[in-house]
């Protein structure tokens, strides 16, 4: 499940490349993470 979430943020990310902003890719990962971390 977690492989498979963080493959998708992946695609999403090189779908996004141009669009998404460092500051605003951090924060895609921060949230992602803190999903993961409740999930656990």
């Amino acid at each position: 499940m977690l492989a498979q979430a963080t493959g998708r943020i992946r695609e999403i990310e090189q779908q996004m490349v141009g669009g998404l902003s460092d500051t605003q890719r951090q924060e895609l990962w921060d949230l992602l993470t803190a999903c993961i971390e409740g999930i656990k």
